[in-house]
């Protein structure tokens, strides 16, 4: 009795003592910002690059600022880091704590207090200059903002100020946050927070505009492109000064030892990796990278982190029931996953071209949305005499882990597609079904635009695309391909049915991957400890910082620095090495996905004929159609798994046709 009170006690006065500090560090942070400092000298502001992320709160994006800007500092260049404090009445700290829209003033004080105690310590560990925002806001800005929002009309997607679609920029957001799809009549609450956004675009341009009139800055950086960003974006453009975009690669979930430098929006950077595909096509990837992209798709088995919304792949059991089982799928069927995107994230970034006046390739499409191309495999599913479909309906149109709002199309597709079907399954994002447990059971996907694809597609799955528009950034290959009719579409479909996978094309995956991932990076492993690490690192110059410089500084084209540096290290081995290192890649993916175990240990893989017993002690597997006989070494596994099967000729190290020695 005495011990656990005693416990209680000590776990009581540890909170005490935790929130007494806390309540001390937020009254220290309260008066050292509650001054604002002078505006800076002419003499350090001009010419100056200024890294314009008022949302230090997000700790992961202000320390990848922190790095870039003292890299660029030490280098001596002059640099300045924007702080804010209770400026924007929406902004990605508040988004990233979950505050309602409609949160009092008490609560935001409290949101900006932690952004401002973060700014505090991070620019001061790193001795970086600061340009406190509120020294740039005036009385004559503010009326501005007031007098153009009181003019607008009850349709916000017409506001413009300054000959900008600002309307356009932060409905953007609004799109995204709410998943909305459908702007024509959205609710008082969704023209609140549009108006939130849409002010805190303008106070970004109005910022930035004077910061180049009046301070002469010479270039901006920002992380992300939130609506108030691309404000930014926009004064920056008025002026012709240069503006990079800062992220971090969605590898491994999230890849903080790698920093995206792009200088347009996510959008028409990525535009310009797809030019650069056929540069790099068939190019050999080192080891090192190999293994990289064979890590991610592990890591996307898991289920785990802010990125990835399918739940995780079901782990090899004998006591499992199959996808196919609980589906009531049969087994005379050719089975085909169709996976949805999630269309207000396509029409967010649309918006946002649109506004930026970015002019994308729009090619004919066979379809004219996702209900239209469902409806048309639907149709020509049931009327077929070999086919089956499961339709995944993307997991983030529904509440989820990152986000708590349903989206308007889910509606529309449960609508739509809520009846019953002979051969067709709808798997919907509340379902516990894992989208790579029926990747593994597919004997063909197709996508809207998902970026599961070219997760699948490197698992050597057919992948069949049924849109190939900029919002949706992949080369028509190989490895995911895409026709412009739909009398083309279904016949692409049924060729891929039919056509064997090879070991180059799922290089090619590998390789598309690596571009899309890496091509416009820097790698600052030799400062961030690992990828998860997503704090202010210890500072030291990292090997990179001539390439920051490069790009950042001189304007140099990232992705141009990697090709070359790509292309430079070719030798008359790559390929081999290439290629042992993939199938090692491919050897881990088949033991996991028949033993449901993650190792980095390889062995040889005989390949055994379908009715060839295995060998005690010796790693194995026969292929007898869809079904898989693998020996581990200790036991043997059998599993129905139409992706193991056609990776295990892939990556097999011999193949024999009696048993091994």
């Amino acid at each position: 009795m005495i011990r656990p009170f005693l416990r209680r006690l000590r776990q009581r006065a540890d909170r005490l003592r935790g929130e007494a500090t806390r309540r001390s560090r937020r009254r220290t942070v309260a008066r050292a910002i509650e001054t604002i400092p002078p505006v800076p000298d002419l003499s350090a502001t001009s010419g100056a690059t200024l890294f314009f992320v008022p949302y230090a709160g997000v700790s992961s994006m202000f320390a990848q600022t922190c790095v870039v800007a003292r890299t660029l500092k030490e280098l001596g260049h002059r640099v300045l880091v924007a702080r804010c404090f209770e400026l924007f009445e929406r902004c990605p700290v508040m988004s990233a704590y979950r505050l309602p829209f409609d949160a009092g003033m008490a609560e935001k004080h409290d949101i900006c207090l932690h952004c401002a105690d973060n700014s505090l310590a991070m620019t001061d560990a790193y001795g970086l200059d600061v340009f406190d925002l509120r020294t740039l806001v005036n009385g004559e800005m503010i009326s501005s903002i007031d007098a153009a929002l009181a003019a607008s009309s009850d349709n916000l997607l017409e506001f413009e100020f300054d000959g900008v679609a600002f309307g356009m920029v932060s409905g953007a957001d609004l799109v995204l946050t709410r998943k909305i799809t459908d702007l024509s009549a959205i609710s008082d609450q969704d023209r609140r927070t549009w108006l939130q956004y849409l002010r805190g675009c303008l106070l970004s341009y109005l910022m930035i505009d004077l910061a180049c009139r009046q301070y002469h800055v010479g270039r901006i950086v920002h992380v992300n492109d939130y609506s108030m960003l691309v404000g930014a974006r926009l004064a920056a453009r008025k002026h012709r000064i240069p503006c990079y975009g800062l992220s971090s690669p969605a590898h491994c979930n999230v890849d903080f030892r790698r920093y995206l430098i792009m200088p347009d929006v996510w959008v028409q950077s990525t535009a310009t990796l797809v030019r650069a595909w056929p540069v790099v096509r068939d190019l050999p990837l080192d080891p090192e990278r190999v293994g990289e992209v064979g890590d991610d798709l592990l890591v996307r088995f898991s289920g785990l982190g802010v990125h990835i919304y399918s739940p995780p792949k079901t782990m090899a059991n004998a006591a499992t029931t199959s996808v196919t089982e609980r589906l009531g799928l049969v087994t005379d069927r050719a089975l085909i996953v169709a996976y949805t995107s999630s269309l207000d994230e396509a029409i967010s970034i649309r918006m946002t071209a649109a506004a930026l006046n970015l002019k994308l390739p729009e090619p004919p499409q066979p379809f004219a949305d996702q209900i239209e191309w469902l409806s048309a495999l639907v149709d020509r599913v049931e009327s077929s005499r070999d086919l089956q479909l499961v339709v995944r309906v993307h997991p983030r149109e529904a509440a989820n882990k990152r986000e708590s709002v349903t989206s308007q199309h889910l509606d529309r597709l449960r609508a739509a597609f809520g009846g019953t079907y002979a051969h067709c399954r709808f798997v919907w994002p509340q379902d516990a079904i894992s989208s790579y447990d029926l990747g593994e059971a597919a004997d063909l996907a197709l996508i809207w635009g998902s970026t599961i694809g070219l997760e699948l597609a490197r698992l050597g799955v057919p992948v069949l695309a049924a849109t190939h528009v900029a919002n949706y950034p992949s080369p028509v290959d190989d490895f995911l391909e895409w026709d412009e009719t739909e009398k083309g579409y279904f016949e692409t479909l049924r060729r891929l049915l039919e056509r064997p996978i090879s070991i180059d094309q799922v290089a090619r995956a590998f390789r598309w991957y690596h571009l899309l991932g890496f091509g416009a990076t820097v790698d600052l492993a030799d400062v961030v400890p690992d990828r998860s690490f997503d704090r202010l690192p210890e500072y030291r110059q990292p090997a990179e910082a001539g390439v920051i410089e490069d790009t950042i500084i001189r304007g140099r084209d990232i992705c141009d620095i990697n090709i070359r540096r790509l292309q430079a290290a070719q030798q008359r081995d790559s390929g081999d090495r290439e290629l042992a290192e993939l199938r090692r890649q491919l050897r881990r993916v088949v033991h996991f996905l028949m033993t449901g175990i993650e190792t980095d240990r390889d062995a040889p893989l005989w390949l055994l004929p379908g009715d060839e017993s295995a060998t005690p002690g010796v790693r194995s597997a026969a292929v007898n159609g869809r079904t898989v006989h693998y020996h581990d070494g200790a036991r043997v596994i059998t599993r129905v798994s139409p992706m193991a099967a056609r990776l295990v000729p892939l990556c097999a190290e011999a193949r024999v046709l009696a048993r091994c020695p």
